[in-house]
């Protein structure tokens, strides 16, 4: 009902009177995480992402990750060879970038991109299952210009399932941090 109007709205907003209009997407939200070092390009994990239900007209946010993602194979044979061939053609050479997808019925779509962490903190999972920490990797990085360690061990299929629950907490003191369950 709305289409006519915000058809409007963006060529009045256009620099050059072309609009793009983009399919709404409906499926399973997942996420993909590379590593990079010297131009090399390693696929980190594939996740499966549950969202909250909206809340007051809040967006939803992300309450659980499950690693690796019922979608894998999928994910490996479809998009893949083609996320690997942007990051090397961007020449995106160390560091970490994430994929934001959704998997619908005629397939598996990226729909945004970070050249940087994601907030799910893949990189706790990824270390304690293939002793891969690109958090290490990246801090090293910035102080020595080197990503240190290699990405030989780098394996997205996981053997068992690893899930990140995060819990939405109301405005208040934190009284403690410690990650040393993980």
């Amino acid at each position: 009902d709305q289409l006519d109007e915000a058809i409007k709205y963006a060529e009045e907003y256009s620099r050059n009177g072309e609009i793009v209009i983009e399919e709404f997407l409906i499926g399973h939200e997942m996420s993909s995480v590379y590593t990079l070092k010297d131009g090399e390009v390693s696929l980190s994990c594939v996740n499966d992402k549950y969202a909250s239900e909206d809340e007051n007209g809040m967006t939803q946010l992300c309450n659980l990750v499950l690693t690796p993602s019922k979608h894998h194979d999928q994910y490996l044979k479809e998009i893949d060879p083609g996320i690997k061939k942007l990051l090397k053609e961007i020449k995106a050479e160390n560091g970490v970038a994430y994929f934001q997808l959704m998997a619908t019925d005629n397939g598996i779509y990226a729909f945004e991109m970070g050249y940087r962490m994601s907030g799910n903190n893949d990189y706790k999972v990824i270390r304690k299952y293939n002793g891969l920490d690109y958090m290490k990797m990246t801090l090293s990085h910035s102080v020595t210009g080197d990503m240190g360690d290699s990405l030989e061990k780098d394996n997205p299929m996981f053997k068992e399932y690893y899930c990140t629950y995060v819990v939405h907490l109301k405005s208040g003191t934190i009284g403690k941090i410690d990650d040393s369950a993980i």
